[in-house]
């Protein structure tokens, strides 16, 4: 990987390898003359792969005009005089590989004028933390691969987290490998997570070098506070396990590189714009992960960007979501139109999975249809759930009903879609359709069966011709769908009844449930869940006689009612009845009596009951009575003491019921109840 132009590494290398083409060596040097300290106008000294250096003279503070010094791979060194401390001009110093340097002199932080040092490969030095905290000027600082031999040195690198927030000034920190031996001096309590924390307080820092540190398994969100940094380096971090979205929405991030971390899972890549001709989309080539989400494609700048990286290949993705930047209002951001050089049909298309996919999601796409040349069932075998969301202008849809191993399908905020055809022949059920805020839509038709369909705040939709053919069916927020089954005026003719619909949830509908037409087309259903709807208790005998086979009811959230519909007896297979948070109500209806197969009541958050009728004893079949959170309720009636095959008796949060019922006297009366 290319360092970035102002890297001192780069220029110190490229001197040394110069020297080396050269057959330069200083290997057999011990030992400088005191004479050179003598040079007073001497400012740089390069004495790199000196290994037979013993120690450099006592005097050697006397060059008070140096400003670079290379003493990397001087292996011999043992020490710094203590007149080190006096090169007050020192810019630049390079100490890696010193292996025998065990300690830095007291007067190494006197150094204030240090921009660039290297501690590269032995960084275990005794009094680190006192050095680099006097440093305040230092820009690059590289402390990869510490090698730490010695026991009580480790600490030193610990405790380095409090100097961070002393360097003000750095712009670039290479802690390659650094991590490593950090990793078992940490409590057990404690994660690398929490040591890199501390980096946040780096607001110059510009470069960030975390590769190869083995054991870091994430990295903490505070990194985002690093608002000039435009290079992650995280190559080889092999447990790391996912590179999350706010990473690539640091402002000045441009490059995150995940080369060889084989433990990656997920990666959220942003796509940035380095100018007007290219982007970092390249950098997706050095990514292998099982989870894929790229965001902001309009930021790509061409076609050969996205060519030069082919998804296809990368055979471990199983999950991969495409988006599209939109507005704080959900719509397709105006601006990042105008900008784009790619269209999105184009890109779309280039943008081919692997075999293995598994999981697609498609958000904020902009074209008029999603129906690139490689979505057929031989390039999408695996393909097992489909989320579309935010496809304003799209028309038509792929031809789902191909993918033999689609089993979930989620289709949102598709303002263009009239229609939806899941019809065919030969194909596997789906395990779930939902289709949410979908305001154009008007019909839906689908000959395939389905564990569940959920549909959602769809205005217009008629569902046709025939009724759902669905085993658990949701609707919320539409109207039209309970009540348009009777709608013959519109032209609408409805046939035939779906025994498959055995739940049913219906939640916020503001038609009477007097007008639900479509529970005449579902005689099998044996769930019904009414949730924040009006018009409840404004029923008809009609309704309750067609729900022969019901055996579960709830009433939820239903805020306005003040009393259940009087036609419930007509239920006779009704097994169990749920009322929750209907705060309102006050009263049963009488013909609850009729419910002689009734062996669960339940009344959860309930406050304006005050009591239960008497009649309440005659329902001989009730096993459960719950109460939770009714606080209006002060007694039971004796007429539960009828009730011989009540085994469940439950009061949760209903403090003076509990009281009332905890009472010796009570408690003896109704000596069947188990509480």
């Amino acid at each position: 990987m290319k360092r970035p132009p102002c890297d001192p590494w780069a220029v110190a290398a490229s001197k040394k390898a110069k020297a080396a083409k050269a057959g330069y060596s200083e290997s057999f040097l011990q030992k400088l003359p005191d004479s050179i300290c003598q040079l007073r106008h001497l400012g740089y000294l390069n004495l790199a792969g000196c290994s037979g250096l013993v120690t450099l003279p006592e005097s050697i503070g006397d060059l008070i005009n140096m400003f670079h010094i290379d003493l990397s791979g001087c292996a011999g060194l043992v020490n710094l005089p203590q007149s080190f401390g006096d090169l007050i001009n020192l810019l630049y110093l390079d100490l890696s590989r010193c292996y025998r340097l065990t300690e830095l002199p007291e007067s190494f932080s006197n150094l204030k004028k240090m921009e660039h040092l290297d501690l590269s490969f032995w960084s275990c030095f005794k009094g680190i933390v006192e050095a680099l905290g006097g440093l305040i000027n230092v820009k690059s600082l590289n402390l990869s691969n510490p090698c730490c031999h010695l026991a009580d040195h480790w600490p030193q690198l610990l405790e380095l987290k409090d100097v961070w927030g002393k360097l003000p000034k750095l712009r670039y920190l290479n802690l390659s490998m650094f991590l490593n031996p950090i990793f078992y001096q940490l409590p057990e309590d404690d994660s690398l997570n929490n040591y890199l924390e501390c980096i946040s307080g780096l607001s110059s820092l510009e470069y960030l070098d975390l590769s190869h540190n083995i054991f870091l398994v994430d990295l903490p969100k505070n990194l985002a506070k690093l608002n000039k940094l435009h290079t992650l380096d995280l190559s080889g971090c092999a447990r790391l396990e996912r590179v999350d979205r706010w990473m690539g929405e640091v402002h000045c991030l441009k490059s995150i590189v995940v080369r060889n971390s084989q433990g990656l899972e997920a990666y959220q890549f942003v796509v940035c714009s380095y100018n007007s001709r290219s982007s970092n989309f390249v950098q997706l080539n050095d990514v292998s992960c099982k989870e894929l989400e790229i965001s902001r494609l309009e930021n790509v700048k061409s076609m050969e960007e996205v060519q030069n990286v082919t998804l296809v290949k990368k055979e471990e993705l199983e999950t991969l979501k495409l988006c599209w930047s939109m507005d704080t209002e959900g719509h397709v951001d105006n601006k990042a139109l105008s900008e784009k050089n790619v269209e999105d049909k184009d890109l779309f298309g280039e943008l081919q999975p692997p075999h293995n996919l598994q999981y697609l999601e498609l958000h904020g796409y902009n074209g008029e249809t999603c129906f690139p040349a490689w979505w057929t069932p031989c390039n999408l075998p695996n393909l097992v759930k489909v989320i579309m969301e935010d496809l304003r202008r799209c028309l038509s849809l792929p031809p789902l009903r191909l993918l033999p191993s689609l089993q979930e399908l989620v289709l949102r905020k598709m303002a263009s879609i009239t229609r939806i055809d899941l019809s065919g022949r030969n194909r596997v059920p789906f395990h779930k359709v939902e289709l949410h805020d979908m305001i154009s839509l008007k019909m839906f038709t689908a000959t395939w069966y389905t564990n569940e369909l959920v549909i959602h705040q769809c205005s217009k939709l008629v569902l046709g011709p025939l009724p759902p053919r669905a085993q658990r069916l949701v609707i919320s927020d539409c109207d039209q769908v309970m009540s348009s089954w009777r709608n013959q005026g519109s032209g609408l003719v409805v046939e035939g009844r779906s025994v498959l619909v055995t739940e049913l949830e219906v939640q916020n509908c503001n038609f009477p449930v007097a007008g639900w037409s479509l529970l005449h087309h579902l005689p099998g259903l044996h769930s019904l869940t009414i949730k924040n709807c009006n018009g409840v208790a404004t029923s008809s005998s009609e309704i309750f006689e067609t729900l022969s086979s019901l055996q579960t009811l709830c009433f939820s959230d239903c805020h306005s009612m003040s009393s259940l519909p009087q036609e419930l007896g007509c239920l006779a297979s009704l097994k169990e009845l749920q009322i929750v948070s209907c705060n309102q109500l006050n009263c049963l209806p009488d013909s609850m009596q009729q419910l002689t197969s009734l062996q669960s009541l339940q009344f959860t958050d309930c406050d304006s009951i005050t009591e239960l009728p008497e009649w309440l004893g005659g329902l001989t079949s009730l096993q459960k009575l719950a109460f939770q959170g009714c606080h209006a309720i002060n007694y039971l009636s004796k007429s539960i003491n009828q009730l011989e095959k009540l085994k469940d008796l439950r009061i949760l949060n209903c403090p003076t019921l509990k009281k009332w019922w905890e009472s010796n006297e009570n408690m003896q009366e109704f000596h069947n109840m188990r509480l």
